[in-house]
């Protein structure tokens, strides 16, 4: 009876060992995943585009869309840089649930101070592990991804950048070893529950991850900021494009001589408002050419699309003569005024207040590169 006692005692022993170990592998998992989310947030405030670099996958599912890395990190430098106000931090916990196998979820949310203000998002990075590296292949916002009618799963990261498949379904390693506590008459009952426990060791971060854990990051100072934003107003949509647009010029070659004031005094509007939101100078070598932008933003990509209307485009012709300088409409379709999936610069004398995309094809541009202007040809491209 003394024997079986000790027997027992040495199997709980056991098990209480296996318990510990495998709390202690996630609670290191969520530090290591913790950490990828820092090192990004800090990438982002100190501008060091070759540090985020490293943190991503080859390819990037970046907000409801898949780019190769270098084009998810350019679109950051055109939204960062030292000369204009950026500065995001993690006001949550981190929370860290398992999306697949080897793919990590860390949701939180980020607040973002920019030229515009201050405001929150609900954000959440894809962290993928593979021969123990660990990448960011998956960036947005829950915002985003409800205007984008876009939904999240494991499916998506099967082949990056085509249709999902469904994954077969993990197979237990663990099964048919059913522990029968009340049974145990011999030491060989240990062997088996220590195989089982290495079985378990080799599994990826879904086995040691089977619940979301909150990981807290630094406790943020104290602040009082604007509540979590659920839409875009339309007056944001166009800043956000806007700004998008600025950054998009490379400020060695480029500098913004006028931006209308839009705000209102007494209920009366400034008269510059009525000019578009942009003149420009570009310069090199002694040469020296100036011209006006309009910038403009469509979510929702049509067989028509409404461009501006006649009056203002009539207005922007006269802007034009009057200063002697060429004028361009700049249209971001698709996606999010921050990130448009396509965009399109339209002298104009070519723009009308409805254009079908046909012809808009014939003004499609990077929406990765800078803006470039043709000393020979004397136009913005």
């Amino acid at each position: 009876m003394l024997k079986f006692h000790t027997k027992i005692l040495a199997y709980l022993s056991l098990l209480l060992s296996i318990s510990g170990h495998h709390s202690l592998t996630a609670q290191d998992n969520n530090k290591k995943y913790t950490r990828i989310v820092n090192a990004w947030n800090k990438a982002h405030n100190e501008w060091k585009f070759t540090d985020l670099s490293k943190l991503y996958a080859p390819k990037v599912l970046f907000y409801c869309s898949w780019v190769n890395k270098s084009e998810c990190v350019e679109n950051k430098t055109t939204q960062m840089s030292p000369s204009r106000v950026f500065r995001q931090k993690i006001v949550s916990p981190i929370k860290i649930s398992a999306l697949a196998e080897n793919l990590i979820l860390c949701k939180f949310t980020k607040e973002v101070t920019t030229d515009d203000g201050k405001a929150r998002y609900p954000a959440y990075l894809v962290i993928t592990e593979k021969d123990d590296q660990l990448r960011i292949i998956a960036e947005s916002d829950d915002i985003t991804d409800r205007n984008m009618n876009f939904t999240l799963t494991g499916d998506l990261f099967i082949n990056p950048g085509k249709n999902p498949k469904t994954p077969k379904p993990e197979e237990n390693s663990d099964s048919g070893l059913g522990l029968q506590f009340y049974s145990i008459t011999s030491i060989s009952a240990i062997a088996i529950i220590a195989i089982a426990a290495r079985r378990r060791k080799k599994r990826k971060a879904l086995a040691t991850i089977s619940k979301p854990v909150e990981t807290m990051v630094p406790e943020p100072q104290p602040e009082v900021v604007e509540p979590l934003k659920e839409e875009f107003t339309s007056k944001e949509k166009g800043d956000l494009f806007e700004s998008f647009v600025i950054n998009k010029f490379d400020t060695n070659y480029f500098r913004i001589t006028e931006k209308p004031d839009d705000r209102t005094f007494n209920g009366m509007a400034s008269e510059q408002r009525q000019n578009p939101d942009l003149v420009v100078m570009f310069e090199l070598r002694g040469y020296q050419a100036k011209f006006a932008v309009e910038c403009t933003f469509c979510s929702t990509v049509k067989d028509i699309i409404e461009v501006k209307s006649w009056d203002k485009l009539n207005r922007y012709k006269e802007f034009g003569r009057n200063r002697q300088i060429d004028v361009y409409i700049i249209l971001g379709l698709g996606g999010v005024p921050q990130n448009p999936k396509e965009l399109f610069i339209i002298p104009l004398p070519k723009a009308k207040a409805k254009m079908s995309y046909d012809d808009l094809k014939l003004y499609n541009r990077s929406t990765v590169n800078r803006l470039f202007f043709d000393r020979d040809t004397g136009r913005l491209t």
